[in-house]
């Protein structure tokens, strides 16, 4: 599916155990920034506990948040020219 990162409390990634804790999938490709958030909503609720989804639309990346916890985008940002692989949970926390 993409790469999923865990935040332990010391502050190390654990891709290994993508189903718990913090999570952020950051291998999303799409054409238009519609298809980009459909796709976020869809992985908000195919895995819970992903908080973050990062999307690659061109050569930008935006970046969804489920603040609400209702497996849907509550927040969107829009990354000029950064490149969606690139991010981890920890830029954002």
């Amino acid at each position: 599916m993409g790469r999923h990162h865990r935040l332990q409390s010391h502050g190390r990634q654990d891709p290994d155990h993508p189903r718990h804790g913090e999570r952020i999938y950051t291998d999303g490709s799409q054409s238009a920034y519609a298809l980009a958030q459909t796709a976020a909503n869809s992985y908000f609720a195919g895995y819970t506990g992903t908080d973050v989804v990062a999307e690659q639309v061109g050569s930008d990346t935006y970046v969804f948040f489920d603040l609400t916890n209702t497996n849907l985008a509550s927040m969107v940002v829009q990354m000029t020219r950064v490149t969606a692989s690139t991010l981890i949970l920890a830029d954002f926390i």
